[in-house]
């Protein structure tokens, strides 16, 4: 991974990893569980995630929500960057037809899952999230218990020390920057040992991080990601860099109708907008003049995201059939292509891209610290559209 993060998964050869079945459940807090390598430990008001080493599925009962989708899709864009991209991942819903033979083998055989045992509120109070500190403070190498459960916070890291993060799934082995000669080198020892002691699964991936070099999907271990916004460009990235030329379309949030997403075609800037295009072909004179330029493109997002989303996937169309050149100006929404060749593009923010340059491509947007596709560089359209859906939107494009 970027900045020298380490999976123990680097370690271990594909024929020699052991599958093990994921168990993700809950609506505010959703935790992730191992659970028996068997079909019978399937049921359909929850997500699964088989990991087979270099093969990922996700596997969606009928009454699943979509925070158990997107953790869950998230699950596995970090094992994906964490495997620096070789995994092949796929999606399964309940009601697929298709045979998927590899994933029932996998579980002994396709069997009825069972129902759903509902009990999400009691679930999402537990926690299996302990944190231990390796320091030599004391003139001697010592590792103890310092938080578990709600407790484990990130103020608990200290630069001076190591510290071992299990939080189920895995271990994480954080590094402090100042940490002693003697702390860095038995790191990766200690959370080995602490493994085999605790008599925990010896193939449990164990990620080694770095200070400075902490992934979202660590960061998020300490605390849930919260709320978010969607109402205000990035002030270093302003509108103002838009260069004119056939006319330009840009978007904007207003807080009537519980929050709005519009769009105003000017041929000068507008101050605050989230995103611009400058059309690459003739644009109508009416389209500047009709209501000052302005049209509404969804309005409810303060009550429901989704709305917003949807609205920049159609903000995307829309630059689209202009043959637009498209900058996104807050920090706050992740913008994506899935292009004709399965490869993901993230827009970022202050970067130009041309969205009418694919064929038929498909777009997404959600929330920016959700970190989807993290390390990922390719996925299939199916998998990406599912993934962008359950975190925010997505839409496939017409074909040129």
């Amino acid at each position: 991974m970027e900045g020298g993060v380490e999976s123990g998964f680097n370690h271990v050869k594909p024929t020699e990893y052991k599958p093990r079945l994921l168990h993700l459940k809950g609506r505010k807090n959703v935790r992730v569980v191992e659970v028996p390598l068997h079909g019978s430990s399937l049921n359909e008001g929850d997500v699964y995630v088989l990991d087979a080493g270099l093969s990922l599925w996700q596997w969606q009962g009928k009454k699943a929500n979509q925070s158990e989708k997107l953790r869950a899709a998230q699950l596995i864009s970090q094992l994906t960057s964490e495997r620096r991209g070789l995994p092949k991942s796929s999606v399964i819903n309940q009601s697929d037809k298709e045979a998927n033979e590899d994933f029932w083998a996998l579980l002994g055989g396709r069997v009825e899952p069972g129902q759903d045992d509902g009990g999400d509120d009691e679930w999402e109070t537990k926690t299996d999230k302990i944190l231990f500190q390796l320091s030599d403070a004391g003139g001697k190498l010592e590792f103890n218990k310092i938080a578990e459960a709600n407790r484990v916070t990130r103020d608990k890291l200290d630069t001076k020390d190591v510290f071992v993060l299990d939080i189920g799934i895995e271990i994480f082995v954080w590094i402090g920057k100042g940490a002693s000669a003697a702390e860095k080198k038995e790191a990766m020892v200690v959370g080995t040992k602490y493994l085999r002691e605790n008599k925990r699964p010896v193939w449990l991936p164990i990620t080694k991080i770095p200070e400075g070099a902490e992934s979202p999907y660590f960061e998020n271990q300490f605390a849930s990601s919260g709320g978010f916004t969607v109402k205000r460009a990035t002030p270093s990235a302003s509108a103002g860099s838009y260069g004119g030329g056939s006319g330009g379309c840009f978007l904007s949030y207003i807080e009537a109708s519980n929050g709005s997403l519009i769009i105003t075609w000017s041929k000068t800037p507008v101050a605050g907008a989230l995103a611009s295009f400058q059309a690459g072909k003739p644009v109508a004179d009416h389209k500047y003049k009709t209501n000052s330029g302005r049209e509404e493109l969804t309005r409810g997002t303060d009550s429901t995201p989704k709305n917003a989303y949807q609205g920049w996937c159609n903000y995307l169309k829309l630059a689209r059939e202009y043959n637009g050149t498209i900058t996104v100006h807050t920090k706050d929404v992740q913008v994506a292509v899935h292009d004709d060749s399965n490869k993901i593009i993230m827009i970022g923010v202050g970067e130009p891209f041309e969205v009418h340059s694919q064929q038929q491509p498909a777009v997404g947007a959600w929330q920016r610290s959700k970190a989807l596709f993290e390390g990922a560089q390719n996925t299939g359209r199916d998998h990406f559209i599912n993934t962008a859906q359950a975190a925010g939107a997505a839409l496939v494009l017409p074909k040129k």
